[in-house]
């Protein structure tokens, strides 16, 4: 009997919400460093804390789908091959 595996549908949520993710930390890393140049203190922290935030749940997506990834390849089935 076959193993389950991750849906493709999955997958790709996992690959699209990474994608998603480095960009936003991206962006708020930058507006963070842009309002740090105009002397906010204050929002110069609370988007430095949002940016690591996300940073955060990035991490835990990529771990996500290299489980997701490493669970498919090992449930592959390996089938008898047919000569002819």
């Amino acid at each position: 009997m076959p193993q389950p595996t991750v849906p493709r549908a999955v997958l790709v949520l996992l690959m699209v919400v990474g994608l998603v993710l480095v960009t936003a930390v991206a962006a708020f890393a930058a507006l963070a460093a842009l309002v740090a140049l105009m002397g906010d203190a204050a929002g110069w922290r609370g988007l430095a804390w949002v940016a690591v935030g996300l940073g955060g749940l990035f991490l835990v997506d990529l771990v996500c789908l290299v489980f997701a990834l490493a669970w498919n390849a090992a449930n592959e089935s390996e089938g008898p091959t047919e000569d002819g």
